[in-house]
């Protein structure tokens, strides 16, 4: 019989030392999948990603949920985003070709960042939604290539270096106003295409009027500011209102 203060030298036990193994390794597993449940939830409402996480699908795959809503901090897709509710997120961004590239919503399409596809921004709905009251003109930058939407302020409260500007009357006069048709819509309509009604983008950058004027990536004239025509002529008609005022033509 061993004294009580003896030492023992004990045998180990090596099923404790597995059962200690197996608790280690199974907290860990618990643990990872507690992270991960954090940063993806799954449920009848729609596919959450929470912690700023995205929902990535290549190969020409396409995240498409009949019901529901789709949220999440970004959303890409090489082929298509189809969904039966809302899709919302941070950004949702569909990199295919032109021709696949789509996003469909039966729903809203909302993002707090951005919404880029290449095949553009449709919507057949902008017909019947008529406007009658408190509208504005949308634009859209050519700053930066990156075919943002916008609103043109005019208020002097976003403008400096303000002085009266001087317009070439007689090039003013000289604007001529021509009638033609699109040479894509003749293409692809014949004698159907509309007749429109305009002015030539090269006839105005010869006239000197290139604030005007739109330019392409080769500073070759590409199109019109149209709604800044009026600008031009506003001399012209208070030219002649000063002429007829002093009894001279």
């Amino acid at each position: 019989m061993q004294s009580p203060g003896s030492i023992t030298n004990a045998v180990p036990d090596p099923d404790k030392a597995i059962r200690l193994q197996r608790d280690v390794q199974r907290q860990m597993m618990e643990n990872a999948s507690a992270r991960s449940l954090q940063q993806s939830q799954i449920g009848a409402g729609g596919l959450l990603v929470n912690g700023g996480g995205s929902i990535t699908v290549t190969g020409g795959g396409s995240i498409t949920l009949p019901t529901g809503t789709l949220s999440a901090g970004n959303v890409t897709a090489t082929s298509a985003v189809t969904a039966g509710g809302a899709i919302t997120g941070a950004s949702v961004a569909v990199t295919g070709a032109a021709t696949a590239a789509t996003v469909t919503s039966t729903g809203d399409v909302n993002a707090a960042g951005t919404l880029n596809g290449p095949a553009g921004v449709n919507s057949l709905g902008a017909y019947s939604n008529l406007l009658t009251s408190g509208y504005r003109a949308l634009w859209v930058t050519t700053t930066g290539s990156t075919g943002a939407f916008g609103y043109v302020p005019s208020s002097r409260r976003f403008k400096q270096e303000e002085k009266p500007a001087t317009v070439d009357l007689s090039a003013a006069l000289a604007i001529q106003v021509v009638t033609f048709r699109y040479t894509q819509a003749v293409e692809e309509l014949g004698d159907e295409a509309q007749v429109e009604w305009g002015v030539i983008a090269e006839d105005l950058h010869a006239l000197g009027f290139t604030w005007l004027v739109d330019y392409d990536e080769d500073e070759q004239p590409f199109g019109v500011k149209k709604e800044a025509l009026i600008f031009a002529f506003i001399p012209v008609i208070q030219d002649h209102e000063a002429r007829l005022t002093k009894g001279g033509l």
